[in-house]
C-alpha cells in the first residue's frame, strides 16, 4: 500500500472498530485518520464484507437453498457504498422457488442481492 495516513492532531490514528454486517462482532480495526474538520471517526463502522464466521455459516445456508441478501433501498441512490453497508437482513429460500422468482438472472452464485421493497413483495419481510 501505497498510501498514508494523515494524523489527526486532535485524534491520532483515530481508529474504528469494523464490524460485521450480520453478525455485529468486531472484525478488524480501520486507522481512519485525518478526517474533514478533524472530526473524531465512528466509534464502530460496518465493515465491506462479513466476518469468517458468517461467511462460513453463508456456505452451509447455501446447501439449503439460495439466500437473498435484503438490502435497504437507499443503496440505489448511495455512492461509492458496498451492499453490506445497507444490509438488513438475510433468508434462505428454495432454489427452484428462487429460479421461478427470478427468471433471466444468473443464480449460479447461489446467493443475490435485492432490495427491501422487492423482499417485502415478494414475501420475505412484513410490510412494517
Amino acid at each position: 500500500m501505497s498510501e498514508s495516513i494523515r494524523i489527526s492532531p486532535k485524534h491520532g490514528l483515530n481508529p474504528s472498530m469494523l464490524c460485521c454486517p450480520i453478525c455485529g462482532n468486531g472484525s478488524s480495526i480501520a486507522l481512519v485518520g485525518l478526517l474533514p474538520e478533524d472530526k473524531q471517526a465512528p466509534r464502530n463502522m460496518i465493515d465491506k464484507t462479513p466476518c469468517s464466521n458468517c461467511t462460513d455459516d453463508i456456505e452451509e445456508r447455501k446447501k439449503l437453498g439460495f439466500i437473498c441478501f435484503v438490502i435497504r433501498d437507499e443503496f440505489e441512490k448511495s455512492q461509492g457504498a458496498t451492499p453490506w453497508q445497507f444490509f438488513d437482513s438475510y433468508h434462505v429460500i428454495k432454489t427452484d422457488a428462487a429460479q421461478r422468482m427470478f427468471q433471466g438472472l444468473d443464480l449460479s452464485y447461489g446467493a443475490a442481492f435485492i432490495p427491501l421493497s422487492i423482499a417485502k413483495q415478494i414475501g420475505l419481510k412484513n410490510e412494517n
